[in-house]
């Protein structure tokens, strides 16, 4: 996000997402147009197995691995069908795209799969195109163990991988496992327009990098408030790597990210990690390690997203829940290092889409690096009704740059902050608020905060120097009229080190921390914190409990 607006206006409207949709169902449609007048030569109706080796011949029937085809020709000349499978050597590398068309494609149960066969993956590369397109698919697809390998992020045009729908309805059962896309736009690209979209998609496995503006992005057709719909259902991403997607420096919109959700009705992302994305995106809208837009139900859980950073002034972060995001959960993820907010709750729509939303039980250290009004915790726009409860929060300092535990920008209402560790080891304020939120705008409450500078709290352009004279100016803090915060150490383990995804056992609480057992009763906290430990009750305060 950008620092200052002239205009009033807080970076990444909403006419910035629909440039996004624009983009991607701008491709998608080049990429149909572009095979409008494929010729399909050969008709196959039986659950067949065909394979394809460079050593192959294509006067083979490619039904066996002694009799394999030699080049994709056969495989876009065959009509396939549910139930087939096309398999590629592995170590072996084929040049052009694989389409499946849906236009021709009979419907069935039974999914289409491509694989590879031996050792290794098969390798699929071209320089102008897709390397896989599914167009309407009719029946499920299956994508596994294959490498796509595009031009470079510099002069890709497309994703290396595009499923893409704009009939009416969702295609069904959609998975993607231990694959590898390097060098194009996005990865992989999976969504819909004029009412279209997937569903029941799952996308496992796979490392996805050094594309120029996604790792994988799913989207949809624009976001109406009014009448929200979304184009796809049912999503799951698990144990994926995406790193090294540096932007576009020449783009206005955001690019550089590593995990996208769009127009998503019931998502996750598990077991993730997204780093090093981000530097050359200069735009003022940035990049996110992990984010979602136009969506509801999606769910962020033990990911890690770390040294993400953004070549301009905005964002650049671990986490997102951004525009007409509802009901989403962030729950027991590590972000650090991070140039943006650890986690951002972000809505520049006037509009009441962005509701519902927790974050719970993450690991936050040394985020914010990059803007001083950023926090490891951002909540900024017209977000409404959110709970941030027993995070750790670790703020630090980069040089100029002291960034807060929390902070606050205008337009959220209903807010709410509790059981959470706010912990400043820099020389910058604990909590920022750039207006003095009132309590019903931001409430927050049982949290503990500890400096190991000078302690302050600027609050509405005011510092303030100890939380009871905050709680005394404002009513923050305050439980039926009772103070509730907690002050002094919390006494973590060594909050002085980064946390890693292998090792974040810094950021536990040592045993006889006074913050053991000391947190709010708050309704439904999960099942257990951070570390997979059971919830006690009461709980701890913050992401540990002990």
């Amino acid at each position: 996000m950008q620092q200052h607006w002239g205009d009033g206006l807080l970076p990444w409207q909403s006419t910035m997402s629909i440039d996004r949709r624009t983009f991607l169902v701008t491709t998608a449609r080049v990429a149909a147009v572009a095979w409008s007048g494929s010729h399909l030569l050969t008709t196959s109706t039986e659950a067949l197995t065909f394979y394809v080796s460079a050593a192959g011949s294509n006067s083979n029937n490619g039904l066996s691995p002694s009799a394999p085809w030699r080049d994709l020709t056969p495989v876009n000349a065959t009509a396939l069908a549910p139930g087939n499978t096309i398999l590629f050597r592995g170590g072996d590398t084929f040049t052009g795209r694989i389409y499946v068309d849906g236009t021709s494609l009979p419907a069935g149960t039974a999914p289409i799969t491509f694989g590879s066969y031996g050792r290794g993956r098969a390798a699929l590369t071209n320089t102008s195109d897709c390397a896989f397109y599914a167009y309407n698919p009719t029946c499920g697809i299956r994508i596994r163990r294959l490498r796509f390998v595009g031009p470079g992020p510099s002069v890709a045009r497309i994703a290396g991988v595009l499923l893409y729908r704009d009939l009416p309805g969702r295609s069904g059962h959609v998975r993607i496992q231990g694959c590898q896309a390097v060098g194009w736009t996005d990865g992989v690209s999976i969504g819909g327009w004029s009412g279209g979209g997937f569903d029941d998609v799952r996308v496992t496995n796979c490392s996805l990098s050094d594309n120029r503006d996604t790792g994988l992005a799913v989207f949809g057709a624009e976001f109406d408030s009014a009448a929200p719909a979304y184009a796809n259902t049912n999503v799951y991403v698990g144990s994926c790597q995406a790193f090294n997607q540096k932007g576009d420096p020449t783009s206005a919109r955001n690019s550089g990210s590593g995990f996208v959700l769009g127009s998503v009705d019931g998502g996750m992302v598990e077991g993730c990690t997204a780093y090093g994305n981000g530097s050359l995106c200069a735009a003022p809208e940035g990049p996110v390690g992990i984010w979602a837009y136009d969506s509801n139900r999606v769910t962020f859980q033990s990911n890690a997203s770390y040294s993400n950073e953004t070549g301009g002034a905005a964002d650049g972060g671990g986490f997102d829940l951004d525009i007409n995001c509802s009901n989403c959960t962030v729950q027991y993820n590590l972000a650090y290092g991070n140039a943006g907010p650890g986690v951002l709750l972000f809505s520049g729509a006037n509009n009441e889409a962005h509701t519902g939303n927790v974050v719970r039980y993450n690991l936050l250290w040394g985020n914010a690096i990059n803007n001083y009004s950023y926090g490891e915790v951002l909540v900024a726009g017209s977000v409404r009704s959110a709970e941030i409860y027993n995070n750790t929060m670790v703020a630090g300092q980069a040089g100029t740059v002291k960034s807060a535990a929390v902070a606050i920008w205008e337009g959220p209402s209903d807010v709410h902050l509790s059981n959470n560790i706010l912990l400043a080891t820099g020389t910058g304020p604990i909590v920022m608020s750039r207006a003095a939120s009132s309590t019903s705008a931001v409430l927050f409450q049982g949290n503990s905060y500890h400096s190991t500078g000078a302690f302050s709290i600027a609050w509405g352009g005011t510092e303030i120097s100890t939380v009871e004279a905050w709680t005394q100016a404002t009513g923050q803090e305050l439980v039926s009229g009772v103070a509730s915060a907690v002050s002094g150490d919390p006494q973590l383990v060594n909050a002085a080190v980064s946390p890693t995804p292998v090792d974040a056992n810094g950021m536990k609480l040592q045993i006889g921390s006074p913050l053991q057992a000391a947190g709010l009763d708050l309704v439904d906290c999960g099942p257990h914190d951070y570390f997979g430990t059971a919830l006690s009750s009461p709980v701890s305060i913050g992401g540990h409990e002990l």
